[in-house]
């Protein structure tokens, strides 16, 4: 079901135990309960907002009429309201685990609680089903809108992806497919498939197939800084890192080995491109000649990051972190 929240596949039983997730669940429920009691009322006005628009599709004078506006919103996006009706019918069919690709409609609700709200569908779905390993793989957003030239600051669609990255922790028999150089400038719905396809697949085949192959791309595990340079550690590199381009379907191919899409702060929070190179195996250094006193670092860290090239030697990206 296209263009949904992750909430509406949370079921209530979890919004009513998780004390994390009881507020949003029970303000929520005001809202909703508003728009049923004004259901025909905002029937009516829908009638009359497309009669509207007819009108103004004829001639295009003047600003396009918008639509009447609801307490809570759209039905597809009630809480609980799509696990009831899509998710309940099939518990306990046989179920080896789930692929979710989801998120982009959360880079505008409730961005910064994203982990909270996976991981308690994660753990809701698990408990549900009650048949022991139930495998969870889901993905960073791919790469959408035009490429900026300076480091942002604020980004719901980079801040959800951060969310499903820290949305590992605490989680067994899961795994992040990093997406953010196979999407498209200007299709919420990229086309390129296949590389999801196989990413998804190779956490699929390791950990619930027991396949030994590399599964994921390189997550950041922790940072010490050495003066003025940022010294990063990973896991997930395999048989170690690279900087390397991809061209549409094509696997990515080994660059000269400078990094870039890397970002570094100083300690009055302005931002710089930095400058980034492999010291080791699983290990990189971040650093810019003009930030002494280093702050934070932060990779990919845009809707579209476009020159993000750090790599693993299995062709897999590194997902988009920050050190904060």
């Amino acid at each position: 079901y296209g263009a949904t929240r992750v909430q509406p596949w949370i079921p209530m039983s979890e919004y009513e135990t998780n004390e994390k997730l009881k507020d949003y669940y029970s303000e929520s429920m005001k809202l909703v309960r508003e728009d049923l009691a004004n259901k025909d009322q905002y029937d009516a006005l829908k009638d009359e907002f497309r009669q509207a628009v007819k009108l103004w599709e004829k001639d295009r004078v003047g600003a396009r009429p918008k639509p009447p506006k609801q307490a809570f919103g759209s039905e597809a996006q009630h809480p609980a309201g799509l696990f009831n009706a899509m998710i309940n019918p099939i518990i306990p069919y046989a179920i080896k685990g789930v692929i979710w690709y989801q998120g982009e409609a959360n880079a505008l609700h409730q961005a910064d609680k994203h982990k909270e709200f996976l991981q308690g569908l994660i753990n809701s779905w698990r408990r549900l089903w009650g048949q022991g390993k139930m495998y969870f793989f889901w993905c960073q957003l791919a790469n959408f809108r035009d490429v900026k030239e300076m480091p942002v600051n604020r980004n719901s669609w980079v801040e959800v992806s951060e969310q499903l990255r820290l949305a590992l922790e605490g989680t067994e028999d899961t795994g992040l497919v990093v997406l953010h150089d196979v999407g498209e400038v200007k299709d919420i719905h990229p086309k390129n498939k296949i590389d999801v396809g196989k990413r998804f697949s190779l956490h699929a085949l390791n950990k619930a197939y027991g396949i030994d192959l590399v599964a994921s791309g390189p997550l950041y595990e922790k940072h010490e800084i050495n003066q003025d340079k940022f010294i990063i550690s990973f896991t997930e590199v395999g048989d170690g890192l690279m900087s390397a381009t991809k061209v549409l379907l094509n696997d990515p191919v080994e660059t000269d080995g400078s990094l870039t899409g890397f970002q570094i702060c100083d300690q009055n929070n302005q931002w710089k491109w930095a400058e980034a190179k492999i010291i080791g195996s699983n290990q990189i250094e971040v650093f810019h000649p003009e930030v002494k006193d280093p702050k934070e670092v932060r990779y990919a860290w845009a809707s579209n990051p476009k020159d993000a090239n750090l790599y693993n030697k299995a062709g897999l990206p590194a997902a988009s972190f920050r050190t904060e």
